[in-house]
This record gives C-alpha cells, structure tokens and sequence, in this order.
C-alpha cells in the first residue's frame, strides 16, 4: 500500500489518536524542557496547541517517530525552532515564520511550497515527496537544502549566499536551476540540468579566449559539473589539512601543474573561475562566462526609442509608396522588414516593462510586510501583557528573539539595499547611510541572452 491509500485508509478508518498520545507523551516531562522527542507513532491529526494547554511554553525541537501515520499538524507554536517530521502522511504543513530546521522527508507534499517566507530556515530536507516548486525566492539564511525525488521544474538561487548543500538529483527531466552560487561544496545534480540566470533564460561560455555553446549544451552542462566538483574536492582538502596539525598551513595541489600551491575559485563579474594558486600560476584553468549585463532603465529606454524610430519607418515608407517614390514590390519587401523588426522590438519592450513594474511595485510583497507588521503588532500585544503581570524575563524574550527578527526582515525587505558611506575630506570622517528599495543588481539585464 502506497502512502497515498495509507493516508486514505487512515482518514477512512476515523483513526484520530494522534491527539491523545502526545498528550501521554507529555504526562511524563518537565514543564520547561526545550526539546522533546516522541518515541511513539502517531496517527491522524495532531494539534500542537496541545503544548500550550499543557504548559510547555519553552519548547523548540520536536523529534516525531519516523514511520508514523501523521496526516496533518496543526498550530505549530512560534517558538519552535526544530521540527522532525520526517516519513509521515502530510500533504501540507503551515510553519511558524522562525523556523530554521526542517526535516519533512517521505511525505505527500504536492504542488508548490512556497518557502520564501520563512527567513530563518537554514536546513531543509523535502526530498520524497510530490513537490513541483519552491517559489521563486528561497530564504537568504538557507545553508542546505534537499529536494531529491521530487517533481521540481525550477531552483531559484538568486537569494541564498550562503548555501554549502544543494542535494536535487531525480527531479524533473531537464531540472532549470537558476543563479547557481559558488559556495556549494556538497552538491547533487541531474544528469540532465540546464544552469540558468534568473533575469533571462540561458547562459554563454568562456574558456580561455575563446566563446563557446550556450548553456543548454551538453559541453557547457559538463564545464558547470566539473567546475563545481573540482571546487568542492578542493573544500575537503583544505578543510582536512586544517584539521590535521603537522600539516596545517599547507595546501592542496593545483589541478593542473600539481605543485602544494592551492587553487582560487570565484564567482566574481559575472564568471565562474578556477586557476592555479601560485606566484607564478600555471596555465590551467576554467572560466564559465553568465553573461554581459547593462543598466535597465536605460536600455529599456534605448529599446523604446527604436520602436518609436520603426513606426516612423514604416509611416514614411507608406508615404512613399503612395507618392510612388519606390514601387509596389520594395515597398512590399520593406514594409514585411519593418514590421518583423517592429514585432520583436516590441515584444521585448513589453516583456521589460513588466518587469519593471514586477520590481517597483511588487504587490505581493507588500501584503507579506503588511502581515508581518501585524505579526509584530500581536507580540507587542503579549509584551505588555508580561509586563504587566511581572513577567519581565518572557517579555524580554519576545522582544528579542521573537519581534527583533521580524523587524530584521521588514527593514531588509523595505530597503533592499543598505549601504554606509565614510568621507575623509574634513577632519573627522563622516558616516552618510544609503537606503534603496532596490539592489542595483535587480536593474541589470543581460544582453547576450536576449
């Protein structure tokens, strides 16, 4: 019996002791534990407000048997931290927004899961289950992430800087992963993947001096792979000559000249470069070009212009033809060149112009900032509430472990870009603090793809 009829058969069964057995569970722990660990298998629906009825205020990690017949948790408190829900029968599961370890493997997650809004999830494991999507932004804290057998069509990395594990083999048949970071050293993939950018659709090579296929090739595929196992063999050496102290201080060879010189990797301008770390480096290396990239506004602009400049070319031709400047047939030949140049031009412009819009006025996120402010409002709420009734210590807690954060992210999110600036000119130095609702990277297109 598969999970699907197991989660039927549970359901048609009535079998709801889920509820009951962790209140058991509970009879036999202290009150302030941070950690709990149920030994038993549960089956049906469980509520987690249970935690609070019972007074378990403080708790953070909950472990839940593997193999047990879950069919949805409910109310999951804000304070928990941890979550082990791995080989159950839940097809959805709503987070408390701290979370930042996940484990929900070999369960029945269908569809899309939208994970952007967690902000501090670093581990998540949702491999085995039915997902096709995990949003197009996935948190900035994530450090691991695997999504092995899954129905996933697309992986957008653009926000995660500082993700080590990306586990995502057996996905969908060409899996598109977008703006792969260079600080994976643990990674799985397809055999069939394409490495994409996210502000256009493929990607142009360089090795050497010379421009290659683009990314949808299998040579440019095999340079991405290579790459990054090169990358991720030389972490591991590095990390154990560091742990090893009568060779610390030494460094792995170079791929290509074998010398005890280390290598240099980066993900600098737009490339992905690997070469030889000495003095004098060798001549081997690998070089991945992603792109030319040119400021939006003004190409988008450019473009505008062109169309405008078009439609004067084809009302001038019109008016050729009816003075008989030029005949039937040219004017026919001009006026098919004309239009096809139009119709691409324009299709360009309308495609950037709602991108423009999709950065400026981004309605969803408006409405994500707008719950969090509420989110904020309702812990300000329970603060008073500790203050007044003594309780100072909890009310501390709130206000920093709990209202902090969300403040974190709404200002992240409202200023996208903040950057400090110190001028030298006087005497003493001046600090000057720049906010942008927008990162100058979201306002680059890339040419070459498009």
């Amino acid at each position: 019996m598969n999970k699907e009829e197991q989660r039927i058969q549970v359901i048609a069964d009535g079998n709801d002791s889920a509820n009951t057995v962790f209140r058991q569970s509970l009879e036999k722990k202290k009150k302030n534990v941070k950690e709990i660990t149920v030994r038993e298998k549960l089956t049906g629906n469980l509520n987690l407000a249970i935690l609070q009825e019972e007074g378990f205020t403080q708790v953070e990690i909950i472990r839940f048997k593997e193999g047990g017949q879950l069919t949805a948790v409910t109310n999951i408190p804000t304070n928990i931290k941890r979550l082990y829900l791995s080989n159950q029968l839940i097809e959805n599961l709503e987070l408390p927004d701290g979370i930042e370890y996940l484990d929900i493997d070999h369960n029945l997650l269908s569809k899309e899961w939208d994970l952007s809004r967690y902000q501090m999830l670093k581990h998540v494991n949702v491999s085995y289950n039915q997902l096709n999507s995990l949003g197009t932004h996935l948190p900035e804290s994530l450090e691991k992430l695997y999504c092995t057998h899954n129905n996933l069509l697309n992986l957008f990395l653009a926000d995660c800087p500082r993700i080590k594990t990306l586990h995502c083999n057996y996905n969908a048949e060409k899996l598109r992963i977008y703006d792969l970071p260079d600080t994976i050293v643990d990674g799985q993939f397809p055999e069939k993947v394409l490495y994409l950018s996210s502000s256009t659709s493929s990607f142009s090579k360089e090795e050497g001096k010379g421009k290659g296929k683009e990314s949808s090739s299998e040579e440019y595929q095999e340079n991405i792979r290579e790459y990054f196992d090169i990358k991720q063999a030389y972490d591991k050496k590095v990390h154990y000559l560091r742990l090893n102290k009568k060779l610390r201080g030494e460094l792995p060879p170079c791929n290509g000249c074998k010398r005890l010189v280390g290598m240099v990797f980066s993900g600098k301008d737009q490339k992905y470069r690997a070469y030889c770390g000495g003095e004098k480096p060798c001549d081997w290396k690998i070089m991945i070009h992603r792109g030319e990239k040119v400021t939006f506004r003004p190409f988008l602009q450019e473009m505008m212009d062109h169309l405008e400049e078009t439609k004067g070319n084809i009302i001038r031709q019109k008016m050729d033809t009816l003075f008989g400047y030029i005949s039937d047939e040219k004017s026919a030949e001009l006026f098919k060149k004309h239009l096809n140049y139009f119709k691409t031009n324009n299709e360009l412009v309308q495609k950037y112009k709602a991108r423009y819009e999709d950065i400026y006025f981004q309605e969803e996120k408006r409405e994500r900032l707008v719950l969090k402010q509420k989110n904020i409002q309702q812990k300000l709420t329970e603060v008073r509430e500790y203050l007044d009734s003594g309780e100072t210590r909890e009310a501390v807690r709130i206000q920093m472990e709990e209202i902090q954060p969300i403040a974190k992210y709404i200002q992240s999110q409202i200023y996208a870009d903040m950057s400090v600036y110190i001028s030298k000119m006087g005497k003493d130095p001046e600090f000057s603090v720049y906010q942008s609702e927008i990162i100058p990277s979201q306002l680059e297109i890339n040419i070459q793809e498009d």
